[in-house]
């Protein structure tokens, strides 16, 4: 529809009429009209709106295809400057990616798929599995090895916790919005204010390690074997997960490629139904026997890194329409 404007050659003049009193009937004075206009009315509001809704759901159909799923097929990845690597050794700042193993320190061109060695000032020998991050500044953590990183300068300084002074970044997890640590019975939060870690009370579960906590973006769970909990957040209080078709597997082997959840470990692979709590098996193409603590992404893409075994995930070619 072409909405026009009324045309007339009197816009503003009107009558008055009095009917009693104060109270007035207006009459409108048009001259001649040389437009009608499109009138304002039910039937053609209701089309407006008729439009904007099939234009939205058009577009939001768009959106979740804007992401193309995982075909489930893995294929050979050749990388330059750094071939033979594993995934559980990188990490980022948020802008760059890097390996850390002991001396082998490098930086990724992800552009060109490039490894080029990293200088580090303050700290040079050291492994990307103990970084971690309180979402503000990034650390590193082993025993009483402990370090904070200016990132603008690539330089990590010495830093100085309260309340606990030796522990190891891979057994730090977050709830969204505290930070622990979590080994055996030693179980602490911390104040990242502060810089203070104070002991944690849990319900249900008191002794546990933080690298087998997990979440499918929604729950918070810890896997080790037969024993299986989902967290309640708000009570800190741990209670015992019933899954299905998988009953005895460890958190550490869990992974995403941002939609779904997966649990790799050899020829044990599973895909999971969030919504029933299901664990199906998982077919992969090209890649069939693989650990999830290896796998990694530069935001992009998702890649398989074990030693001289390195892969790419391919995703499917999605059918985008344009709506006009």
């Amino acid at each position: 529809m072409i909405w026009k404007d009324r045309i007339k050659q009197y816009p503003h003049r009107y009558t008055l009429t009095n009917v009693s009193g104060s109270t007035y009937d207006f009459t409108e004075v048009t001259g001649e009209v040389t437009e009608a206009g499109t009138p304002v009315n039910a039937k053609n509001l209701n089309a407006i709106e008729k439009a904007i809704n099939s234009k939205l759901i058009k577009e939001l159909s768009i959106n979740i295809n804007a992401k193309p799923p995982l075909s489930g097929n893995w294929s050979a990845k050749t990388w330059t400057g750094l071939t033979n690597f594993n995934g559980n050794y990188i990490w980022t700042d948020g802008t760059n990616i890097y390996y850390s193993e002991a001396a082998r320190q490098y930086v990724l061109d992800v552009a060109t798929s490039t490894w080029s060695a990293k200088t580090w000032t303050g700290l040079t020998n050291f492994e990307g599995y103990y970084i971690w991050t309180d979402g503000t500044n990034i650390y590193y953590s082993v025993t009483t090895n402990q370090y904070v990183l200016d990132v603008a300068t690539s330089t990590w300084t010495a830093k100085t916790w309260t309340g606990l002074t030796n522990f190891n970044g891979g057994r730090i997890w977050t709830d969204g919005t505290n930070i622990y640590y979590s080994v055996t019975t030693n179980q602490y939060v911390l104040d990242v204010a502060t810089s203070t870690w104070t002991a944690k009370t849990w319900t249900g579960l008191t002794n546990f390690n933080g690298d087998r906590i997990w979440t499918d973006g929604t729950n918070i769970y810890y896997s080790v074997t037969t024993n299986q909990y989902v967290l309640d957040v708000a009570t800190s209080t741990w209670s015992a997960k019933t899954w299905t078709g998988l009953t005895s597997f460890e958190g550490r082997y869990i992974w995403t490629d941002g939609t779904n959840i997966y649990y790799s470990e050899a020829t044990n692979q599973y895909v999971l139904d969030v919504s029933t709590s299901t664990w199906s098996a998982k077919t992969w193409t090209g890649l069939t026997s693989f650990l999830g603590p290896y796998i990694w992404t530069d935001g992009t893409n998702i890649y398989y890194s074990d030693g001289t075994s390195q892969y790419v995930l391919i995703p499917k070619k999605s059918i985008r329409g344009n709506f006009q």
